[in-house]
Protein backbone atom coordinates (compact mmCIF):
# COMPACT_ATOMS: atom_id res chain seq x y z
CA UNK A 1 0.00 0.00 0.00
CA UNK A 2 2.81 2.40 0.81
CA UNK A 3 4.55 1.57 -2.46
CA UNK A 4 1.41 2.49 -4.41
CA UNK A 5 1.19 5.80 -2.61
CA UNK A 6 4.82 6.58 -3.35
CA UNK A 7 4.39 5.59 -6.98
CA UNK A 8 1.32 7.80 -7.26
CA UNK A 9 3.26 10.70 -5.83
CA UNK A 10 6.03 10.13 -8.31
CA UNK A 11 3.61 10.09 -11.19
CA UNK A 12 1.99 13.32 -10.06
CA UNK A 13 5.36 15.05 -9.71
CA UNK A 14 7.49 16.15 -6.79
CA UNK A 15 5.85 18.06 -3.99
CA UNK A 16 7.66 21.45 -3.61
CA UNK A 17 7.21 23.40 -0.42
CA UNK A 18 7.84 27.16 -0.75
CA UNK A 19 11.01 28.45 0.81
CA UNK A 20 10.84 31.76 2.70
CA UNK A 21 12.20 33.55 -0.38
CA UNK A 22 9.59 31.92 -2.58
CA UNK A 23 6.78 32.59 -0.11
CA UNK A 24 6.48 36.32 -0.75
CA UNK A 25 8.53 38.90 -2.68
CA UNK A 26 7.23 41.96 -4.49
CA UNK A 27 9.12 44.60 -6.43
CA UNK A 28 7.43 47.90 -7.20
CA UNK A 29 8.30 51.01 -9.19
CA UNK A 30 6.56 54.28 -9.97
CA UNK A 31 6.94 56.58 -12.95
CA UNK A 32 7.12 60.35 -12.57
CA UNK A 33 3.95 62.42 -12.79
CA UNK A 34 4.96 65.12 -15.29
CA UNK A 35 2.37 67.83 -15.97
CA UNK A 36 4.44 69.55 -18.66
CA UNK A 37 3.74 73.22 -19.39
CA UNK A 38 1.22 74.94 -17.14
CA UNK A 39 -0.43 78.30 -17.92
CA UNK A 40 -1.48 79.67 -14.54
CA UNK A 41 -3.44 82.54 -16.10
CA UNK A 42 -5.85 80.35 -18.07
CA UNK A 43 -8.03 79.45 -15.10
CA UNK A 44 -8.16 75.83 -16.25
CA UNK A 45 -6.64 72.85 -14.42
CA UNK A 46 -3.87 70.78 -16.02
CA UNK A 47 -4.03 66.99 -15.71
CA UNK A 48 -1.24 64.43 -15.75
CA UNK A 49 -0.71 60.80 -14.74
CA UNK A 50 1.92 58.25 -13.76
CA UNK A 51 1.90 54.53 -13.12
CA UNK A 52 2.83 52.12 -10.34
CA UNK A 53 4.08 48.72 -11.56
CA UNK A 54 3.91 45.72 -9.21
CA UNK A 55 5.54 42.29 -9.76
CA UNK A 56 5.20 39.60 -7.11
CA UNK A 57 6.39 36.04 -6.37
CA UNK A 58 4.39 34.10 -3.82
CA UNK A 59 2.62 30.92 -2.84
CA UNK A 60 0.46 29.83 -5.78
CA UNK A 61 -3.26 30.47 -5.50
CA UNK A 62 -2.98 32.82 -2.54
CA UNK A 63 -3.87 36.53 -2.47
CA UNK A 64 -1.70 39.43 -1.46
CA UNK A 65 -2.88 42.72 -0.07
CA UNK A 66 -0.88 45.74 -1.18
CA UNK A 67 -1.19 49.17 0.41
CA UNK A 68 0.24 52.09 -1.64
CA UNK A 69 0.78 54.87 0.89
CA UNK A 70 1.84 58.20 -0.62
CA UNK A 71 2.47 61.06 1.79
CA UNK A 72 3.00 64.80 1.25
CA UNK A 73 6.23 64.80 -0.79
CA UNK A 74 9.03 67.31 -0.31
CA UNK A 75 6.75 70.13 -1.47
CA UNK A 76 4.43 69.58 1.49
CA UNK A 77 0.66 69.34 1.73
CA UNK A 78 -2.31 70.71 3.62
CA UNK A 79 -6.09 70.36 3.50
CA UNK A 80 -6.11 72.29 0.20
CA UNK A 81 -3.79 69.89 -1.64
CA UNK A 82 -0.18 68.95 -2.21
CA UNK A 83 2.44 71.44 -3.41
CA UNK A 84 5.33 71.53 -5.86
CA UNK A 85 8.00 74.13 -5.22
CA UNK A 86 10.15 76.45 -7.30
CA UNK A 87 12.42 77.87 -4.63
CA UNK A 88 9.94 79.23 -2.10
CA UNK A 89 7.14 79.56 -4.65
CA UNK A 90 4.36 76.92 -4.37
CA UNK A 91 2.17 75.39 -7.06
CA UNK A 92 -0.88 73.54 -5.75
CA UNK A 93 -1.87 70.11 -7.10
CA UNK A 94 -3.28 66.79 -5.97
CA UNK A 95 -2.86 63.06 -6.66
CA UNK A 96 -5.91 60.84 -7.16
CA UNK A 97 -6.85 57.20 -7.45
CA UNK A 98 -9.47 57.71 -10.20
CA UNK A 99 -9.62 59.29 -13.65
CA UNK A 100 -12.38 61.63 -12.44
CA UNK A 101 -9.94 63.11 -9.93
CA UNK A 102 -12.37 62.77 -7.04
CA UNK A 103 -10.72 60.15 -4.76
CA UNK A 104 -7.51 61.50 -3.22
CA UNK A 105 -4.50 59.17 -3.18
CA UNK A 106 -3.32 59.46 0.39
CA UNK A 107 -1.77 57.48 3.20
CA UNK A 108 -2.70 55.85 6.48
CA UNK A 109 -0.02 57.90 8.22
CA UNK A 110 -0.14 61.45 6.87
CA UNK A 111 -3.12 62.80 8.85
CA UNK A 112 -4.84 64.50 5.89
CA UNK A 113 -7.97 63.56 3.91
CA UNK A 114 -7.35 60.66 1.53
CA UNK A 115 -6.64 56.96 1.96
CA UNK A 116 -4.18 54.79 0.01
CA UNK A 117 -5.34 52.41 -2.71
CA UNK A 118 -5.78 48.91 -1.30
CA UNK A 119 -5.05 46.26 -3.91
CA UNK A 120 -5.80 42.56 -3.56
CA UNK A 121 -3.55 40.70 -6.00
CA UNK A 122 -4.16 36.97 -6.67
CA UNK A 123 -1.02 34.86 -7.16
CA UNK A 124 -1.40 32.56 -10.15
CA UNK A 125 -0.73 28.83 -10.33
CA UNK A 126 2.82 29.59 -11.45
CA UNK A 127 3.53 31.57 -8.28
CA UNK A 128 3.68 35.01 -9.95
CA UNK A 129 1.42 38.03 -10.37
CA UNK A 130 1.73 41.50 -11.87
CA UNK A 131 -0.43 44.59 -12.11
CA UNK A 132 -0.19 48.26 -13.03
CA UNK A 133 -2.01 51.04 -11.19
CA UNK A 134 -2.52 54.54 -12.61
CA UNK A 135 -1.78 57.55 -10.42
CA UNK A 136 -3.81 60.54 -11.62
CA UNK A 137 -2.75 64.13 -10.97
CA UNK A 138 -4.19 67.61 -11.36
CA UNK A 139 -2.62 71.07 -11.08
CA UNK A 140 -5.37 73.42 -9.99
CA UNK A 141 -6.26 76.41 -12.17
CA UNK A 142 -6.15 80.15 -11.46
CA UNK A 143 -2.85 80.17 -9.55
CA UNK A 144 -1.95 83.50 -11.09
CA UNK A 145 0.72 84.45 -8.56
CA UNK A 146 3.01 81.49 -9.41
CA UNK A 147 6.10 82.79 -11.28
CA UNK A 148 7.39 81.04 -14.39
CA UNK A 149 9.86 78.21 -13.79
CA UNK A 150 10.19 74.51 -13.01
CA UNK A 151 8.25 73.19 -10.00
CA UNK A 152 8.85 69.81 -8.36
CA UNK A 153 8.13 67.57 -5.40
CA UNK A 154 10.08 64.39 -4.65
CA UNK A 155 8.58 61.22 -3.22
CA UNK A 156 10.99 58.78 -1.59
CA UNK A 157 11.84 57.44 1.85
CA UNK A 158 9.07 58.21 4.35
CA UNK A 159 7.00 59.89 1.63
CA UNK A 160 6.41 56.54 -0.15
CA UNK A 161 5.39 53.56 1.96
CA UNK A 162 4.35 50.71 -0.35
CA UNK A 163 3.70 47.69 1.88
CA UNK A 164 2.31 44.22 1.26
CA UNK A 165 1.49 40.94 3.01
CA UNK A 166 -0.72 37.88 2.66
CA UNK A 167 -4.34 39.00 2.61
CA UNK A 168 -5.32 37.10 5.77
CA UNK A 169 -2.58 38.84 7.76
CA UNK A 170 -2.85 42.44 6.65
CA UNK A 171 -5.25 45.33 6.32
CA UNK A 172 -4.14 48.79 5.15
CA UNK A 173 -5.66 50.53 8.13
CA UNK A 174 -4.77 47.89 10.72
CA UNK A 175 -2.02 45.25 10.80
CA UNK A 176 -3.92 42.13 11.85
CA UNK A 177 -1.01 39.69 12.00
CA UNK A 178 2.61 39.72 10.95
CA UNK A 179 4.16 43.10 9.98
CA UNK A 180 3.92 43.76 6.23
CA UNK A 181 6.92 43.85 3.90
CA UNK A 182 8.18 47.11 2.42
CA UNK A 183 9.11 47.94 -1.18
CA UNK A 184 11.41 50.94 -1.70
CA UNK A 185 9.97 53.27 -4.36
CA UNK A 186 10.71 56.84 -5.49
CA UNK A 187 9.24 59.20 -8.08
CA UNK A 188 8.90 62.92 -8.82
CA UNK A 189 6.02 65.25 -9.60
CA UNK A 190 7.00 68.10 -11.93
CA UNK A 191 5.49 71.02 -13.85
CA UNK A 192 6.80 74.00 -15.83
CA UNK A 193 4.94 77.28 -15.39
CA UNK A 194 5.26 79.25 -18.63
CA UNK A 195 5.24 83.00 -19.22
CA UNK A 196 1.94 84.36 -20.47
CA UNK A 197 0.04 87.64 -20.72
CA UNK A 198 -3.64 88.48 -21.11
CA UNK A 199 -4.87 91.87 -22.35
CA UNK A 200 -8.16 93.76 -22.49
CA UNK A 201 -8.82 97.23 -23.86
CA UNK A 202 -11.57 99.77 -23.17
CA UNK A 203 -13.32 101.72 -25.93
CA UNK A 204 -12.44 105.42 -26.06
CA UNK A 205 -15.49 107.62 -26.67
CA UNK A 206 -14.96 111.32 -27.44
CA UNK A 207 -18.68 111.99 -27.26
CA UNK A 208 -20.66 114.36 -29.49
CA UNK A 209 -19.41 117.78 -30.62
CA UNK A 210 -20.75 120.24 -33.16
CA UNK A 211 -17.57 122.15 -34.06
CA UNK A 212 -13.95 121.05 -33.58
CA UNK A 213 -12.57 124.49 -32.89
CA UNK A 214 -10.74 123.40 -29.70
CA UNK A 215 -9.12 120.21 -28.43
CA UNK A 216 -11.38 117.39 -27.24
CA UNK A 217 -9.95 114.96 -24.69
CA UNK A 218 -11.03 111.47 -23.63
CA UNK A 219 -9.53 108.56 -21.68
CA UNK A 220 -9.55 104.79 -22.09
CA UNK A 221 -7.67 101.93 -20.49
CA UNK A 222 -5.57 98.88 -21.31
CA UNK A 223 -5.59 96.07 -18.72
CA UNK A 224 -2.70 93.57 -18.74
CA UNK A 225 -2.29 90.43 -16.63
CA UNK A 226 1.07 88.64 -16.90
CA UNK A 227 2.79 85.80 -15.10
CA UNK A 228 4.79 87.23 -12.15
CA UNK A 229 8.25 88.40 -13.18
CA UNK A 230 7.40 88.54 -16.89
CA UNK A 231 8.73 91.71 -18.56
CA UNK A 232 6.48 93.10 -21.27
CA UNK A 233 5.79 96.11 -23.47
CA UNK A 234 2.44 97.42 -24.69
CA UNK A 235 2.15 98.88 -28.18
CA UNK A 236 -0.77 100.59 -29.93
CA UNK A 237 -0.78 100.43 -33.72
CA UNK A 238 -1.67 103.24 -36.12
CA UNK A 239 -5.31 102.22 -36.51
CA UNK A 240 -7.04 101.45 -39.80
CA UNK A 241 -5.27 104.36 -41.51
CA UNK A 242 -1.87 103.29 -40.13
CA UNK A 243 -1.30 106.81 -38.91
CA UNK A 244 1.42 108.09 -36.62
CA UNK A 245 0.70 108.05 -32.86
CA UNK A 246 -0.54 111.66 -32.88
CA UNK A 247 -2.22 111.57 -36.31
CA UNK A 248 -4.45 108.52 -36.36
CA UNK A 249 -7.74 108.88 -38.27
CA UNK A 250 -11.33 108.21 -37.30
CA UNK A 251 -13.21 107.72 -40.57
CA UNK A 252 -16.68 108.16 -41.98
CA UNK A 253 -16.45 107.13 -45.58
CA UNK A 254 -13.77 109.34 -47.15
CA UNK A 255 -13.98 111.95 -44.37
CA UNK A 256 -11.69 111.83 -41.35
CA UNK A 257 -11.09 113.27 -37.90
CA UNK A 258 -7.47 113.30 -36.74
CA UNK A 259 -6.70 112.19 -33.18
CA UNK A 260 -3.75 111.02 -31.07
CA UNK A 261 -3.16 108.52 -28.23
CA UNK A 262 -0.77 109.30 -25.39
CA UNK A 263 0.85 107.71 -22.36
CA UNK A 264 0.49 110.71 -20.03
CA UNK A 265 -2.25 113.06 -18.89
CA UNK A 266 -0.70 116.23 -20.43
CA UNK A 267 -0.76 114.41 -23.82
CA UNK A 268 2.96 115.05 -24.35
CA UNK A 269 4.21 111.42 -24.68
CA UNK A 270 2.75 109.70 -27.80
CA UNK A 271 1.80 106.01 -27.52
CA UNK A 272 2.72 103.94 -30.58
CA UNK A 273 3.96 100.43 -31.31
CA UNK A 274 7.65 100.75 -32.13
CA UNK A 275 10.36 99.85 -29.63
CA UNK A 276 11.60 102.59 -27.38
CA UNK A 277 9.89 105.55 -25.81
CA UNK A 278 6.54 105.29 -27.62
CA UNK A 279 5.61 101.95 -25.97
CA UNK A 280 4.76 101.29 -22.30
CA UNK A 281 6.80 98.72 -20.33
CA UNK A 282 5.81 96.69 -17.29
CA UNK A 283 6.56 93.59 -15.24
CA UNK A 284 3.91 90.99 -14.50
CA UNK A 285 2.65 90.43 -10.96
CA UNK A 286 0.00 87.79 -11.61
CA UNK A 287 -2.72 90.41 -11.10
CA UNK A 288 -4.36 92.85 -13.50
CA UNK A 289 -2.32 96.01 -14.12
CA UNK A 290 -4.26 98.94 -15.59
CA UNK A 291 -2.75 101.56 -17.93
CA UNK A 292 -4.73 104.70 -18.82
CA UNK A 293 -4.78 105.68 -22.50
CA UNK A 294 -5.06 109.43 -22.92
CA UNK A 295 -6.67 110.55 -26.20
CA UNK A 296 -7.00 113.94 -27.88
CA UNK A 297 -8.77 115.29 -30.95
CA UNK A 298 -6.89 118.53 -31.74
CA UNK A 299 -8.67 121.58 -33.15
CA UNK A 300 -9.24 121.05 -36.88
CA UNK A 301 -11.71 121.76 -39.67
CA UNK A 302 -15.03 120.15 -38.83
CA UNK A 303 -16.21 117.44 -41.27
CA UNK A 304 -19.85 116.62 -41.90
CA UNK A 305 -21.97 115.28 -39.06
CA UNK A 306 -22.01 111.56 -38.37
CA UNK A 307 -20.27 108.75 -36.53
CA UNK A 308 -16.49 108.58 -36.96
CA UNK A 309 -14.60 105.49 -35.77
CA UNK A 310 -11.25 103.74 -35.84
CA UNK A 311 -9.91 100.38 -34.61
CA UNK A 312 -6.55 100.22 -32.82
CA UNK A 313 -4.78 96.92 -32.15
CA UNK A 314 -3.12 96.52 -28.75
CA UNK A 315 -0.03 94.28 -28.78
CA UNK A 316 1.63 92.98 -25.62
CA UNK A 317 5.15 91.68 -26.27
CA UNK A 318 6.79 89.51 -23.59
Amino acid sequence: MMRRLLLLAALLGPVVLPTPAQALLCTMSASDVAFGNVDVLSGSPVDGAGTVTIDCLGVPLTTLRICLNVNAGTGGADVNGRYMLNGANPLRYQLYQDAGRSVIWGSTTWGLPGDPPQIDLPIGAGGTASTTVTMYGRVFGSQTTAPAGVYASNFSGNNVNFVYAVLALFDCSNILGLPPLLSAVSFNVTASVVNNCLVNAQTIDFGSYGVLNSAVDATGQVAVTCTPGTNYTIGLDGGLSNGTPTARKMMKGAEAITYGLYQDFPRSQPWGNTTGSDTVAGTGAGTTQNYPVYARVPAQPTPSAGLYADKVVVTVTY
